[in-house]
């Protein structure tokens, strides 16, 4: 049963937050930080408070004006490969940078997890019941926030849920309720093969590859597979962007602290997959990588391929190519590593075996 003491209490909690309104001299404003030239930084803005659609930035719109690639090397050499027709197949999964950012570029309540770690420069706004004002404040240097009748307070290492948690306790089970404003920017920076490297400021809930859109994605000699997160000088997670192109997973995509890096080494072997496939492109492989595996990568053959046969075109150190053929129902479809600069065809056009036979080195798999 609501119990008088109880409404008293709700009054006097709301009368000591509306008051801040009134107090002479008080002004949420003096809590902000003072802004700081950082002429040499970037800056990734995020949408303000209780936005859906993204906000043009000025990282984000210099990604867009960078031109697109021209071939890579790989690009030019498969596309020199006897028995390809069409279009010159294009490296796998670096178009993707040129779309909008993966996440992190929208900031709305239902977005901030309780888990997000509270830190100076982040904005907090307070309502209470029975009043429609609200007190908004930011954590200063220290990693303290005022807020008129309860002081000075530590947030310092606590979570948004906890500290919510913390504030309705204190307000003696008044609803007292806290949620996010402006988030706090942070400093990370981007090294390795990326199209523009160096250092961005950015939302606390950007990730790794927020970030990456920012710098208008890798470059097509750098690697999608082994993109690594360094924190205090110590890689912390590698991210292999092809789980979430292929596999939809999102794991290694971490959120970014204050002065992380985020470094891109060289690209590792490649393979073509053409013909018949659902995606033909230049896949990165890891090493040990089989035949069945790399197929996987494309997504596998199409329904009118002609999958008794598969041709693999080899390069041979002072020989040329070599060109075999392979039935996919043959074991050695799970044994057989494939090379960087392999090139596999999925393809029912005898014409092209019949010009296989005739200008290259042919060698013939045949199981029982």
């Amino acid at each position: 049963m609501f119990r008088r003491s109880h409404f008293k209490q709700i009054i006097v909690i709301a009368l000591f937050f509306s008051s801040a309104f009134v107090k002479p001299g008080f002004a949420v404003d003096t809590f902000a930080l003072p802004s700081v030239s950082q002429p040499a930084v970037r800056t990734l803005t995020l949408a303000p408070e209780g936005s859906v659609a993204p906000q043009e930035t000025p990282a984000k719109a210099a990604a867009q004006a960078l031109p697109e690639e021209p071939l890579s090397a790989m690009e030019e050499f498969f596309s020199r490969a006897p028995g390809l027709e069409g279009p010159p197949l294009r490296q796998f999964g670096y178009e993707m940078f040129r779309g909008l950012l993966v996440g992190g570029n929208t900031v709305s309540d239902t977005s901030v997890p309780d888990d997000y770690p509270l830190g100076p420069g982040d904005e907090l706004i307070f309502n209470v019941p029975l009043s429609t004002q609200e007190i908004r404040a930011v954590v200063s240097r220290d990693g303290t926030i005022f807020i008129p009748s309860f002081g000075t307070l530590s947030v310092t290492g606590q979570s948004l849920g906890k500290f919510q948690a913390a504030m309705r306790a204190r307000a003696r089970g008044a609803q007292v309720t806290v949620r996010l404003g402006k988030l706090r920017m942070v400093t990370a920076y981007l090294a390795g093969r990326v199209r523009r490297p160096g250092s961005y400021l950015v939302g606390a809930l950007s990730t790794i590859s927020t970030l990456l859109e920012a710098a208008g994605g890798v470059s097509k000699n750098g690697s999608l597979r082994h993109i690594e997160l360094r924190r205090h000088e110590r890689p912390v997670v590698i991210f292999d962007f092809y789980d979430f192109l292929l596999k939809g997973q999102n794991a290694g995509n971490v959120r970014i602290e204050a002065g992380d890096i985020i470094f891109v080494p060289t690209i590792g072997p490649q393979v073509a997959i053409a013909g018949n496939v659902r995606q033909p492109a230049i896949y990165e492989i890891k090493g040990g990588a089989t035949l069945a595996e790399s197929l996987r990568l494309s997504g596998g053959p199409l329904a009118q391929a002609y999958t008794q046969r598969i041709l693999l075109q080899r390069i041979k150190a002072n020989t040329g190519r070599e060109l075999r053929e392979i039935d996919v129902k043959d074991a050695l479809l799970n044994q057989l590593r494939v090379q960087d600069g392999d090139l596999l065809i999925v393809d029912g056009n005898h014409e092209l075996f019949e010009f296989a036979e005739n200008h290259l080195q042919f060698k013939r798999l045949i199981t029982s």
